[in-house]
């Protein structure tokens, strides 16, 4: 609207003109006075259409001031923004940059965590394995003589052997065993194959002695190897590994004097606070997973240490009446 259009007017006001011919010369139908007051009206259409066109690029180059004006402020705007934001990410060690110590530490810890629980599993695992093994022993089934595979006796022994190694270290990372001098250092040696199997033959055995136990049990020792000495010697290296992290990216950007009293923004001292609450407290992991360790020791000795349950006397048949008639007389007679 301020070229296109009104040149298409102008355009039609000239050719309006031109095919405006006068008498005479160019045998035409209009008289010179006429042509004068047509020339006059058009040009009084061009001028309205210029005034026109021009208001209109005032307008649009008042927009555009306008429009750069409020560009310029939405900048300043981004600016202050991003300025603000970093200096929250400094004060309080999140973001991306800021924050990459925090979330290294949480997942370290995390990492503690899942391989202490996995161990659990597998103790867990281990117990129900035993606990089936008694039952079988306990309702008196036996073992075919030719049957493939190591004796129960060899399985138990692997058992208890891996309970063993499982229980203790456990205790150990817990900081949960009473007295720790008290326990052998020397493990236990496995289960040695029978001396009469060929080399193949002790290999399957010792592949099926293997099979015979849960399959969590590799996972569970993988996992029980790759824990700290103790939870506690687990939080202190993650803990250290967060503020020397947290320095040296501080250092880097040349914002040192952001670091409290700790050495480290004071937001992440509180947040490792609470995380120490968390590990540490009353009702935290450690206590949880030294309380589901204890339950496993219990269970263990159950399932070891049970009272003879007495024969149900329905199974005795005659031979109960038989003997409960005996023990009746005997006693009248005393009386």
């Amino acid at each position: 609207f301020t070229t296109t259009e009104p040149h298409k007017l102008v355009h039609l006001s000239a050719s309006l003109l031109k095919s405006t011919r006068l008498f005479g010369d160019q045998d035409g139908e209009y008289s010179q006075p006429e042509y004068d007051s047509l020339k006059g009206k058009l040009d009084e259409l061009d001028a309205m259409v210029a005034a026109a066109v021009q208001g209109r690029r005032e307008a649009i180059e008042g927009l555009a001031e306008r429009q750069q004006r409020a560009l310029s402020g939405e900048t300043d705007f981004q600016q202050t923004f991003k300025d603000q934001l970093h200096e929250l990410s400094l004060r309080e060690a999140i973001g991306m940059k800021y924050g990459a110590p925090r979330r290294n530490a949480q997942e370290r810890l995390r990492t503690e965590q899942n391989c202490d629980g996995t161990s659990a599993g597998a103790i867990d695992d281990l117990l129900d394995v035993l606990e089936r093994l008694c039952f079988e022993i306990k309702s008196g089934g036996t073992q075919p003589a030719d049957a493939k595979g190591p004796p129960r006796s060899a399985v138990i022994r692997e058992v208890f052997r891996k309970l063993r190694q499982l229980l203790r270290r456990r205790g150990e990372y817990l900081e949960f065993l009473p007295n720790p001098a008290a326990i052998p250092e020397e493990e236990p040696q496995a289960e040695a194959p029978p001396g009469t199997l060929s080399p193949a033959e002790r290999k399957r055995y010792a592949k099926a002695l293997t099979k015979s136990l849960p399959a969590s049990l590799e996972l569970g020792m993988s996992a029980i190897e790759a824990l700290a000495p103790t939870l506690t010697v687990a939080v202190q290296q993650l803990e250290e590994q967060c503020r020397v992290e947290t320095r040296k990216l501080y250092e880097q950007e040349g914002r040192l004097e952001s670091l409290g009293e700790a050495g480290i923004p004071d937001a992440l001292q509180e947040w490792l606070d609470k995380s120490q609450d968390a590990v540490f407290g009353e009702d935290g992991y450690r206590n949880r997973s030294r309380h589901r360790l204890r339950k496993q020791c219990e269970r263990l000795e159950l399932i070891v240490s049970k009272e003879p349950v007495p024969p149900d006397e329905t199974w005795l048949g005659a031979g109960a009446a038989m003997l409960r008639d005996s023990a009746g007389r005997a006693k009248d007679a005393f009386e």
